[in-house]
């Protein structure tokens, strides 16, 4: 998939921005999750995803897509499949579960972060999640179990790394 997971331990005192230890994992973003959903769809509804065409197959991937990031409990994804509408759901148990495998990967690049920047948790004063995966209720609870504090979330995840390429580009030309 062509998403990137990133986690970043930086030090913020205005107008300074002092990045401390960056890692991450270059084959696990959002779209995996996606993905590794899909496919569970298809399987419960006993469909093998060769009988899809590309617009129903294009449909499915927005629905659970969209569902994916919606804070339902449980997950409900409604779609199409031969003119029919086909529905399941998918409660928190069972995310945890289907998405065991990457939310262990999750772990490793933050736990590298805080290593290199020779912190614990603890002492992680605010936690800010960017990018797609970061808006899925499932992972913003992953963070609260490992740092003990809720995510801050004023702003959009999806368009705050833009945001922060355009700060950096614009320092050299306000100093």
């Amino acid at each position: 998939m062509a998403a990137r997971f990133d986690v970043t331990v930086l030090e913020y005192a205005t107008p300074v921005i002092e990045v401390h230890a960056s890692a991450g994992d270059n084959f696990l973003g959002g779209e995996d999750f996606t993905h590794m959903l899909v496919d569970d769809v298809l399987k419960r509804a006993d469909v093998a995803r060769t009988t899809l065409n590309e617009s129903e197959l294009a449909a499915l991937y927005a629905c659970v897509e969209a569902a994916k990031c919606s804070n339902q409990s449980p997950l409900h994804i409604r779609w199409q499949y031969q003119d029919e509408t086909r529905e399941c759901e998918f409660y928190e148990n069972e995310l945890e579960d289907l998405w065991l495998p990457l939310l262990n990967r999750l772990r490793v690049p933050i736990e590298q972060a805080l290593r290199d920047a020779r912190l614990k948790p603890s002492q992680i004063d605010s936690l800010v999640l960017v990018g797609g995966a970061s808006q899925m209720p499932l992972v913003q609870r992953i963070a609260v179990r490992l740092f003990g504090k809720l995510p801050y979330q004023s702003y959009d995840p999806s368009t705050i790394v833009a945001l922060g390429a355009a700060i950096q580009a614009a320092l050299p030309l306000t100093q």
